[in-house]
């Protein structure tokens, strides 16, 4: 597609914006390579697949930095063709510490608003200090072992209410065809 293109256009627009091309070596490779050339406070992630609402980003940062959190999170919302539904898994917005975080999403772990990344903003400065990396060795719940490896480092969590990320899903994913009850914030 012209994804790279269009990249290129938007980052010879704004020198904020950086486009950068590799073969497809898998999500993980990417990732990794984003975080190693990223140099902003913040750090998020959006798979090419998702889509995010126009202040997802910006309600984030100013739900991490209001609280003084280390991570922030927002709810999500499905897509599924043309049926559009909210997840609903974060109720209120909230700040909670990592310990009650933890407990929370322990039980929860199949909801993908906890296991992805695309939903959160993460300090910059956490993820280099500590060299937070996605395991390139694996290919299922990569992005929940780097969120359990960031969590690690921090001592609150800012939740947004907000369901301001889209997670398409398509007929063959298994969330679609799994009826799951989960715990709500």
């Amino acid at each position: 597609d012209a994804s790279g293109k269009i990249c290129d256009f938007y980052a010879s627009k704004d020198e904020r914006i950086k486009a950068f091309h590799q073969d497809n070596a898998g999500v993980s490779v990417a990732r990794n390579y984003g975080i190693k050339e990223s140099c902003g406070e913040f750090l998020t992630f959006v798979d090419s697949d998702d889509y995010i609402t126009e202040n997802h980003i910006e309600g984030l940062i100013k739900a991490m930095q209001e609280k003084s959190c280390d991570l922030s999170v927002a709810d999500i919302f499905f897509k599924q063709g043309d049926k559009v539904w909210n997840n609903a898994w974060i109720r209120r917005d909230a700040v909670i510490s990592v310990y009650n975080y933890i407990k929370i999403i322990k039980d929860d772990f199949p909801n993908v608003c906890i296991g992805g990344v695309c939903n959160k903003v993460f300090l910059n400065r956490i993820i280099n200090h500590n060299s937070i990396f996605f395991n390139e060795e694996k290919n299922y719940s990569e992005d929940y072992m780097f969120n359990i490896a960031y969590l690690k480092f921090c001592k609150s969590v800012a939740l947004v209410s907000q369901a301001s990320l889209c997670y398409r899903l398509r007929e063959e994913d298994s969330l679609s065809k799994n009826k799951m009850e989960f715990n709500r914030i």
